[in-house]
């Protein structure tokens, strides 16, 4: 009578694919919960993205079961440490920093050093007079911090407002 346990063994790396349990065929989320396939899924809409330029990201993230349940997303918002890590941990980065899980807020810097870490490039990233950007921002890095923006940009991770990088600002939900 013992509980069968699978993790998934058949995955994409596109937000947009599903993941197929082995067990039994059917579709989940990486957090083995079901996924009911329907069309209504992807029609839900969160009353302010409706002209937000993050709109098509975040509703990936909802089809794959990442989302708050309301009618909004509050996508200006600053994002907790504790929702960053669960967002992480959504997409299959996995992070055991519990100090981040206690922040209020997460500075874009602080992402993208969990992630880089999370991807086992945090020996790398921390090596100093190796990287250089292009973000105008550049010279405002702290020391040791221009190597994970500069793998984050180089795996397509961030790409900035365009030209500078803000790395001490606040990350919202949308971003």
């Amino acid at each position: 009578n013992a509980e069968v346990y699978s993790r998934p063994v058949y995955s994409a790396y596109d937000l947009d694919t599903t993941i197929i349990r082995a067990i039994d065929g059917k579709m989940i989320n990486y957090n083995n919960d079901e996924i009911i396939h329907s069309e209504d899924i992807y029609k839900k809409e969160y009353s302010d993205m409706q002209n937000h330029w993050a709109r098509e990201t975040v509703r990936r993230f909802m089809w794959i079961g990442y989302g708050p349940e309301e009618d909004m997303f509050r996508p200006n918002e600053s994002i907790t440490g504790e929702d960053f890590i669960i967002l992480c941990e959504n997409v299959r980065i996995y992070s055991d920093n519990t100090q981040a899980m206690k922040l209020e807020t997460i500075s874009r810097m602080d992402a993208v050093k969990l992630i880089i870490d999370c991807l086992g490039y945090k020996k790398i990233a921390a090596l100093e007079n190796v990287f250089i950007t292009d973000f105008a921002d550049n010279a405002d890095f702290k020391d040791g911090d221009v190597g994970y923006a500069a793998i984050a940009r180089g795996f397509g991770i961030i790409e900035g407002d365009g030209e500078s990088f803000r790395p001490y600002d606040t990350l919202t939900r949308a971003e």
